[in-house]
């Protein structure tokens, strides 16, 4: 996955690991709040300003399913992917970064 990609490790790395540390306790937090509080972590404690969209589908993603959300008021839905349909990630040389607004082609810079 080439740095800056724009398909986020870091959401999925926050909710395994507050999943991992829940087990360890009794407590239970619905998964759209624990994608809440893994964008709050970044957000406050790292200081990236980062969406809500890669760690509320790392929480209530289902495999061979689209999950659609309004990042509104959080609703969601999944969306069963026929069989037969195969999505394809493109790595445009696009970069992206949390620190910066930058968008220019890797080629071009």
């Amino acid at each position: 996955m080439p740095l800056g990609a724009g398909l986020s490790s870091s959401a999925s790395l926050e909710v395994a690991t507050m999943l991992a540390l829940l087990s360890l306790t009794s407590s239970q937090f619905p998964l759209p709040q624990i994608a809440q509080l893994c964008q709050r972590a970044e957000n406050q404690f790292v200081g990236t300003k980062s969406g809500i969209m890669d760690q509320f589908i790392s929480c209530c993603g289902k495999a061979g399913h689209s999950l659609l959300l309004d990042c509104r008021d959080l609703s969601f839905r999944l969306a069963p992917i026929p069989d037969g349909v195969s999505l394809v990630i493109c790595n445009t040389m696009v970069t992206h970064s949390h620190a910066e607004a930058n968008t220019t082609p890797a080629g071009q810079r």
